[in-house]
């Protein structure tokens, strides 16, 4: 069973396929792509917080994860901190909690 630190190892290992290797702080990045990869676990936050049960059919659905990519890059779009800060493209935002799913899978 994958644990929350190989989904952000994995989050965070996609950043570094970016091929840009001229960004001198390439961390906001990473933690921003890991963040992301985690965030189909938040229903195990939940339920550690506040007792209340999500089923995992709906946060690790490929429609969770797509919705949850489009907020995070339209955030990021709106701040404009996409190409600013993190110096990522969009597809690797989509990428990254898709990432979890197959890595659940294995």
């Amino acid at each position: 069973m994958s644990s929350i630190l190989s989904h952000a190892l994995l989050g965070a290992s996609l950043y570094g396929a970016e091929r840009d290797r001229s960004v001198p702080c390439r961390t906001l990045g990473a933690l921003f792509l890991a963040g992301l990869a985690v965030t189909p676990d938040l229903d195990y936050l939940s339920s550690w917080l506040f007792g209340y049960e999500i089923l995992l059919r709906y946060t690790h659905s490929i429609l969770f994860c797509f919705t949850v990519s489009a907020i995070a890059a339209l955030c990021a779009l709106t701040i404009g901190i996409l190409k600013k800060w993190l110096h990522l493209r969009t597809g690797w935002i989509f990428l990254a909690p898709v990432s979890h799913l197959f890595l659940d899978l294995w």
